[in-house]
């Protein structure tokens, strides 16, 4: 058992691929409910790591303290490159008060249960 698998969780400093793919890659049903939350892209990506971040620790984080594996990880994904000031601009932003509590208020399966990503 590791630090971060305690009953009150922390996000592991460094990641394996399998690690990152299985618990931080948005699935197909993520990216259909990230749609239906985001108005532009401006904030899809901060949705994004607002939402896997949560899934995995069972609470809010902000940018400021999710390792640069994940970012980077979701970036790639997105295909868009990692811009920190953006982010710290997203954690005190209204829009983020509105996903934390959209994703409060959704059931999601199960990390891992998909292979696909958006």
């Amino acid at each position: 058992m590791q630090a971060s698998d305690t009953a009150y969780p922390r996000l592991k400093s460094s990641f394996n691929a399998g690690e990152l793919e299985r618990w931080y890659s948005p699935t197909p049903e993520e990216c259909g409910f990230c749609t239906t939350v985001v108005r532009g892209q401006s904030t899809r990506f901060g949705f994004l790591l607002t939402l896997k971040t949560f899934q995995r620790l069972g609470h809010f984080v902000t940018s400021d303290q999710i390792p640069d594996a994940i970012i980077d990880h979701l970036a790639k994904i997105e295909g868009i490159p990692v811009d920190r000031e953006a982010l710290k601009r997203y954690d005190i932003s209204l829009s983020r008060k509105t996903h934390v509590r959209s994703v409060r208020g959704v059931r999601l399966p199960a990390i891992g249960s998909g292979t696909e990503i958006c």
